[in-house]
């Protein structure tokens, strides 16, 4: 069974203005970039993964330029580009270029959420914001 988007689902999402720091693709995990307001892709679990990109509609095209106005998802349902594979309820950390990957037992990482349906590489899923931090260590 796969995830089904319910009437909710939108109301349920809490955004964040900010601004893209260079270029942002969409259904990305982004962090803090050094500047006030912007955002950049995580690169890795050890990043703070703040929220998600959206699709790209506010600027009507599918990334986001440097300088961009961007509406930050930080908390609900998220949909986010996967790389590998994985099964539903999988925990989520980002990955080279903000994407999505499956958690394995690392410990000093960001979990973003967790996934609502399984995936396979380049998939687009529906991610459950849930954050917190493995182990004792954080990433500053």
């Amino acid at each position: 069974m796969t995830w089904q988007a319910g009437i909710t689902e939108e109301r349920d999402k809490k955004h964040l203005p900010v601004e893209a720091e260079g270029a942002i693709s969409a259904y990305r995990i982004v962090t803090f970039d050094t500047d006030t307001n912007e955002v950049r892709h995580a690169e890795s679990g050890a990043e703070f993964a703040l929220g998600v990109s959206g699709d790209g509609s506010e600027v009507g095209a599918s990334t986001y330029v440097d300088g961009d106005k961007l509406a930050l998802t930080y908390a609900g349902v998220v949909y986010i580009e996967m790389t590998g594979s994985g099964y539903k309820g999988n925990r989520i950390i980002a990955t080279t270029s903000g994407k999505g990957t499956k958690h394995y037992d690392t410990e000093g990482v960001c979990v973003l959420g967790y996934a609502m349906q399984n995936f396979n590489d380049g998939d687009i899923v529906p991610v459950l914001i849930d954050r917190y931090w493995t182990g004792d260590s954080f990433a500053t």
